[in-house]
């Protein structure tokens, strides 16, 4: 199953916007905006457990047409053998979001947030991050 929302991942990726992280591929050049409550989540910022209770909100500094599907996985999940390698997690899957047509503005940044105006169900529904207290102990959580 996990092999299978690998290969899924990766194709979503192909249509992402959003930039990714260093030897991440496909790669794109493209910044998604990603806020929690009031507070810009910026590549590689801390987000405290709290802040992330919900799930987040997405946007794009461009209008974009069309429909499309964010993922949100942790690929810094422990191994349950000790000095294990790291596995991925699915933390939020949701489609169906389209640009607003309007831009809202966060922490001083202006962009067109990704609505759900059709309110399609989740396929997977928003989980906070709640690493638990083994190494690694941050974790980091990757918008698709």
């Amino acid at each position: 199953m996990l092999s299978i929302l690998s290969l899924f991942a990766v194709a979503l990726a192909g249509r992402a916007s959003a930039f990714t992280p260093p030897g991440f591929e496909p790669a794109s050049n493209k910044n998604l905006t990603v806020a929690y409550a009031s507070k810009l989540a910026i590549n590689g910022i801390q987000v405290l457990r709290a802040d992330a209770a919900n799930a987040p909100i997405l946007g794009t500094t461009t209008r974009m047409k069309g429909t499309y599907t964010v993922m949100m996985v942790d690929p810094d999940v422990p191994s349950s053998k000790a000095g294990g390698n790291t596995t991925e997690f699915l933390h939020w899957m949701q489609s169906d979001l389209t640009s607003a047509n309007e831009t809202i503005t966060i922490d001083g940044q202006k962009f067109y947030e990704l609505i759900n105006g059709k309110n399609t169900s989740a396929f997977a529904k928003y989980l906070p991050p709640n690493p638990p207290n083994i190494a690694p102990t941050t974790h980091r959580y990757t918008q698709l």
